[in-house]
């Protein structure tokens, strides 16, 4: 007998998000060099906020376990380049590999959501932040991408509110692969998908590939 292990994939596709944000990275002509580069970035970033004692105070040790091992100080474009593609293996276009997505892992964090008597009641040293409003977005994936809502939600809350990107210090795109992000900069930079802008060159995402 063998253990059974279930399949990460989508219930409707039978594809991992893997195999869809391969689609993903050809439809948005996201390339291999591309995502090593930001992949790279992200290791030497992590590496550096572990080594100045950025996460000292957000990570609680099990065991013998206190840092994350996955950010590689040692690692370089040349060596994420010769790592084979993970989930489009036969086409020879596959460029999502090991070294430009994030292992499949658990990890926790919690919120408080509290009003101003409760906020009163906490050290003056917690981080706050306001909530101001949220959006939910369907897609269909297979038109869409499977991970692409935020590049439909993102400009229509922005919107809503009277923002612009510039007006926002810090993203986060939740995903584990360089590929995904890359598209969803591509997708709310460009003047061709109408629908996520109105109008076009207010929505333009701007200096972020330039201060990434």
């Amino acid at each position: 007998m063998k253990l059974y292990i279930p399949a990460v994939s989508n219930r409707t596709t039978g594809l991992s998000m893997g195999e869809h944000t391969e689609d993903t990275a050809k439809e948005w002509n996201v390339g291999r060099e591309e995502q090593d580069r930001i992949s790279l970035d992200s290791h030497r970033r992590a590496i550096a906020a572990w080594d100045r004692g950025f996460f000292d105070d957000l990570v609680i040790p099990i065991g013998d376990l206190r840092r994350d091992t996955i950010p590689r100080a040692d690692t370089s474009l040349e060596k994420l380049a010769k790592l084979p593609p993970s989930f489009d293996r036969t086409s020879g276009r596959g460029t999502i590999a090991a070294g430009n997505s994030s292992p499949l892992t658990d990890g926790a964090a919690s919120l408080w959501v509290a009003s101003r008597a409760g906020l009163a009641k906490l050290p003056t040293d917690v981080y706050k932040a306001k909530l101001i409003d949220w959006e939910i977005t369907s897609i269909d994936l297979r038109t869409e991408g499977l991970l692409m809502a935020p590049a439909f939600a993102i400009p229509r809350l922005l919107a809503r509110n009277g923002l612009t990107y510039a007006d926002i210090d810090i993203w986060e795109i939740h995903e584990a692969f360089a590929a995904q992000v890359l598209a969803h900069i591509n997708a709310l930079e460009s003047p061709a998908v109408s629908k996520l802008r109105k109008p076009a060159s207010k929505w333009r995402l701007g200096p972020f590939r330039e201060s990434a």
